[in-house]
């Protein structure tokens, strides 16, 4: 699987494993000599998301709602619990669209998403 790019995630978000192309895709989330990032505070939490995502809120929207579905599946989760906490804490916009019980009600749409410039 060399020739397809390639990330798993946790129900959360955290990479936990991946290839190169992958990591090429979304050099964000992989910075060179640091942790990886979490997506939703990647998405949340750090500007260069709304570079990446020229459809940020829409994007962003849909992961809220991705949360809020792990939250209703099990809302004692510990991690769960701490992710949403420093998202509220943090972002304006997940705080408005968590507080509000935003949810997008149609399936998730394809991404557009700005990427390095050798990929065609």
């Amino acid at each position: 699987m060399s020739d397809v790019p390639a990330i798993a995630m946790t129900r959360l978000g955290d990479p936990v494993a991946s290839n190169p192309l992958g990591r090429a895709l979304f050099p964000d989330l992989f910075p060179a000599g640091k942790p990886v990032l979490n997506s939703a505070r990647y998405m949340f939490l750090d500007e260069r998301s709304r570079v990446f995502y020229p459809d940020w809120e829409t994007t962003a929207l849909e992961a809220v709602s991705g949360i809020r579905l792990i939250a209703g599946q099990d809302p004692s989760d510990k991690a769960l619990m701490a992710l949403v906490g420093e998202l509220a804490t943090r972002s304006n916009e997940f705080r408005t669209w968590w507080g509000g019980h935003t949810l997008t009600t149609t399936p998730p749409e394809p991404k557009t998403s700005t990427t390095p410039s050798w990929v065609t």
